[in-house]
């Protein structure tokens, strides 16, 4: 009988962990920002004839255009079967490459990608982002309404990326009524710092900006109105830990 539960019980715990895999999807790391990518749901990708380079953000496939080598290295491309057209920069070679998939480049910089989040632009947003550097954890406050307009920040990213009107017509109003949930919420005790308010301001000028530019239709001043506005919702995170 005790064998018999046993088997049930290893059973049950197997289906268990055959679901959870179904649910929640093969996931990879973002080699520009070391963000977990579910691989389903990546925003970005290149493809190699062996292997799939996938990224968390339009932004972080940008990035590793413009410099491959700062992530990746000629071996792991070579193995991956990436090629890079004419349109991008060359692949890496020599020793300039040092990164891997298997190590992705987690460390803060001047111009990195925060699992998503676009680099603060001005002095003040870099600072505050500066103090815990991009560790990919973004939209993991201790407010709740910062983390929920992180939710709806990744869908508009994608939908701009692809200039697909329609989805951002459907987005930006949902961005502008969670801004107003920012403005409105309280800070925890000991959960944001000082830049909090400014911060706070900030991003409210930059949604409204992006709502403007929205209504125009003009896709170049959309583009840039929305990494204006992740910029400034970067510093918030970071001064609401």
């Amino acid at each position: 009988m005790k064998k018999v539960f046993l088997i049930f019980g290893l059973t049950i715990l197997l289906s268990t962990a055959l679901i959870a895999v179904a649910i929640t999807g093969d996931t990879v790391e973002d080699p520009v920002c070391g963000m977990e990518v579910e691989i389903e749901k990546a925003a970005a990708k290149i493809e190699g004839s062996k292997d799939t380079i996938y990224f968390c953000s339009e932004a972080c496939k940008e990035k590793f255009l413009a410099s491959p080598c700062d992530y990746l290295d000629q071996e792991t491309l070579d193995k991956m079967g990436v090629t890079l057209t004419s349109g991008q920069k060359a692949p890496c070679s020599g020793e300039s490459a040092s990164k891997s998939l298997s190590a992705p480049a987690k460390e803060a910089s001047s111009d990195r990608e925060c699992g998503g989040c676009a680099r603060a632009s001005t002095t003040d947003e870099a600072d505050a982002a500066d103090q815990l550097g991009c560790d990919g954890n973004c939209g993991n406050t201790r407010v709740a309404a910062i983390n929920e307009f992180h939710e709806i920040m990744h869908p508009m990213e994608a939908a701009i990326g692809s200039q697909d009107l329609p989805a951002i017509k459907t987005l930006y109003p949902q961005l502008a009524l969670k801004k107003e949930a920012i403005m409105n919420a309280d800070c925890p005790d000991g959960a944001c710092s000082h830049r909090f308010d400014g911060a706070r301001k900030n991003l409210s000028d930059k949604v409204d900006a992006l709502v403007t530019a929205c209504e125009s239709e003009d896709y170049g001043a959309i583009k840039e109105a929305f990494f204006e506005m992740h910029d400034a919702y970067t510093a918030l995170d970071h001064a609401a830990r």
